[in-house]
């Protein structure tokens, strides 16, 4: 008798919740459930995706600190061989500023800077200039060995 009692209450309850009977009350736990992993894993999706594009966005923003402490650099007078020493020193130097940094570099190692010195180039060897005497001695000379005459 009290299994019946207990049978009776429970399907007064489930047509009270607008459910029929117990499978079909178990059919809807399961569909619910479903649906919540379903979501569960789009905001794992979301997650996953906002955090490849924050991921991104750092390199992005690495990579422009990278370009303009180069730019800061060759301004100073870097050269262009020095720059990305520089810029690695300057990394590990106290400052506010990209700028702050490499000129604190600079400082320290003033000889960066400083561009060497870079000889003209020269073509093929320097001949010494002839008065026009000398080269009329030299024409008469190389008449005789070839016996030209005048």
């Amino acid at each position: 008798m009290m299994g019946g009692i207990k049978a009776e209450a429970q399907k007064k309850l489930l047509k009270e919740l607008g459910i029929e009977d117990v499978s079909s009350a178990k059919e809807g736990l399961k569909k619910l459930k479903e649906m919540q992993d379903a979501q569960l894993s789009e905001a794992e999706k979301l997650k996953a995706q906002i955090a490849e594009l924050e991921k991104a966005k750092a390199e992005a923003h690495s990579l422009a600190e990278a370009a303009s402490a180069k730019f800061v650099a060759v301004a100073k007078g870097v050269p262009a061989d020095k720059v990305d020493k520089v810029v690695k020193l300057a990394g590990s130097y106290d400052g506010e500023t990209v700028e702050a940094k490499i000129d604190a570099v600079l400082a320290d190692f003033p000889e960066i800077a400083k561009a060497p010195a870079t000889p003209a180039p020269t073509f093929g060897t320097q001949t010494q200039a002839k008065t026009p005497n000398e080269a009329e001695k030299v024409s008469a000379e190389l008449d005789k060995i070839f016996g030209l005459k005048k």
